[in-house]
């Protein structure tokens, strides 16, 4: 269809996705539309994850993980990024979501970064240390939880600098 149309689709099924009822159908047709090439579209895409409770992600991370690599995140990373943040309850069922979003972005261009870094070290930084604590030892988690920290600094997403302070505020 149209971008017109391809956006209202979005937004009706942003609408429907905190719905237990209609969330699976929501999802689908999310999925379909998270890397249009309409601004609008992506936008839509992105209120979805804004007005629905994380906790319904929770048992689909194959959703999460495409959203974390697709363009609506690239275009607009705090929605996700935000609702990860705030989300009290354990980040373990998010792991895979959590990750990916460190690789989508340390291989997003430079431009696509730029406009999203104040995003990076104020929402993801807390997270991802989260996460870190979050996972017993030895888990595998765990150890990919560090590889993040490496992917991000070498990618130069987040700074030496805003990490360590976000260690020495949680120690």
């Amino acid at each position: 269809g149209t971008a017109a149309q391809r956006k209202g689709l979005a937004q009706v099924a942003a609408a429907f996705a905190d719905s237990p009822e209609y969330h699976p159908q929501a999802r689908a047709i999310l999925t379909e539309l998270m890397n249009d090439d309409d601004e609008g579209v992506l936008k839509a895409c992105a209120a979805a994850l804004q007005d629905t409770t994380l906790g319904l992600f929770a048992d689909s991370p194959e959703f999460l993980n495409a959203y974390a690599a697709s363009r609506a995140f690239q275009r607009f990373p705090s929605t996700l990024l935000h609702r990860l943040k705030d989300h009290t309850g354990s980040l373990i069922p998010f792991s895979s979501c959590v990750l990916e979003v460190c690789r989508s972005l340390a291989t997003a261009k430079n431009a696509e970064r730029n406009k999203s870094f104040w995003e990076v070290e104020y929402y993801l930084v807390p997270v991802l240390l989260r996460l870190y604590e979050q996972v017993c030892e030895g888990d595998d988690v765990r150890e990919q939880s560090l590889n993040a920290w490496d992917l991000l600094l070498e990618a130069r997403v987040a700074s030496a600098i805003s990490l360590t302070k976000e260690l020495e505020t949680e120690s």
